[in-house]
């Protein structure tokens, strides 16, 4: 009785061992997935930004003060 109440301890054992291995798979899973979304979005956000134009030199900037 001892031996077969060890082997269904170990089955037992186990078995919840791979059902955590497995719910850890499917989190980091989601958790890249939720990575690779966020990185999409900033690039869609970088992609879309209007340009500022061309930044003046200092000697055009202070040109423009004395003409005023």
């Amino acid at each position: 009785m001892g031996d077969h109440f060890f082997f269904d301890t170990c089955i037992v054992f186990f078995l919840i061992l791979e059902y955590y291995m497995e719910k850890e798979k499917k989190e980091l899973k989601s958790m890249s997935k939720k990575k690779k979304e966020e990185e999409r979005a900033w690039k869609a956000r970088k992609e879309n930004q209007k340009p500022h134009g061309k930044v003046k030199a200092f000697a055009e900037l202070v040109e423009g003060t004395e003409k005023t």
